[in-house]
């Protein structure tokens, strides 16, 4: 199992993009770098709120139920404008949990299967 900052590295590099910076200078990366940290933490904040109602609306079912987070970063990224325009904070963020709420995906146990390896495997040292 993969520990927290490994899985966070997984959903910064290839799901945000984090190393297609569009820009050269120490600056742009810089700033760049940032905003895709900003907007992590933004969805990780709008999925845990959405986590608490997931919980009561799959009360009865038989699965246990999570936040898709590939959903919920696409929700955010769509609304981000309108959470930052004034006076339409709080229901941005309500209409982006609600979006959330709707995307679920379940968690099955005994779900593990092994990797199938393929081939030999290549030695560690090359030949000179």
């Amino acid at each position: 199992m993969r520990c927290g900052v490994e899985e966070g590295f997984k959903k910064l590099k290839p799901k945000m993009k984090l190393e297609q910076f569009g820009c050269r200078r120490f600056e742009g990366v810089d700033q760049a770098f940032y905003a895709h940290i900003f907007m992590m933490n933004l969805v990780t904040l709008t999925g845990n709120d959405a986590e608490e109602k997931i919980i009561e609306k799959t009360k009865g079912r038989k699965l246990k139920y999570k936040h898709n987070w590939q959903n919920a970063f696409r929700f955010v990224r769509n609304k981000f404008i309108d959470i930052f325009n004034v006076g339409a904070f709080e229901s941005s963020i309500e209409c982006i949990i609600e979006q959330i709420i709707n995307s679920l995906t379940a968690i099955k146990k005994n779900r593990n299967f092994g990797r199938q390896m393929r081939g030999k495997r290549k030695s560690s040292y090359t030949m000179l």
